[in-house]
């Protein structure tokens, strides 16, 4: 049975506002959207792509909230680190056009559940150094939950 437009509404702004908390502390806010938008009905690869491009200004807004450290990293591995991440977004958005859906359909929740029990995945050293920073503590008190 299909949601009614409130609930459907409520979901999709609960998963969002939530993704961008989450993203904003550690990254991984997909992780809640794209199984959200999947849930109401949106097919698997535009989830994917829907849920990619509405996480994006976050991650505009984490760059210019960390100016500071991100021109204390030299810039030759400032470019070379963003040259393999534009790489592999755009690898990964050419490998998502040839994919079917149903194949695309089997594959996520394995890529979801690989990435989710990696053990070190919440554990790595810049995630906890940030959590444990004063500049988290002031995300999270200033944060309207």
């Amino acid at each position: 049975m299909p949601l009614d437009f409130w609930t459907t509404s409520l979901l999709l702004a609960s998963a969002a506002f939530a993704a961008g908390v989450l993203n904003a502390i550690a990254g991984g806010g997909s992780f809640l959207t794209l199984p959200a938008l999947v849930f109401v009905g949106i097919p698997p690869i535009m989830a994917n792509a829907t849920s990619a491009l509405a996480v994006s200004p976050g991650y505009l807004g984490s760059t210019l909230g960390f100016r500071d450290e991100l021109r204390a990293v030299p810039l030759p591995r400032l470019k070379r680190e963003m040259l393999i991440a534009s790489g592999g977004g755009v690898a990964g958005a050419l490998l998502l056009l040839v994919t079917p859906a149903k194949v695309f359909s089997g594959i996520v929740p394995w890529l979801l559940l690989t990435i989710g029990l990696k053990p070190d995945f919440l554990y790595q050293k810049g995630i906890a150094s940030f959590i444990h920073s004063a500049r988290a503590a002031l995300v999270l008190e200033n944060c309207p939950v």
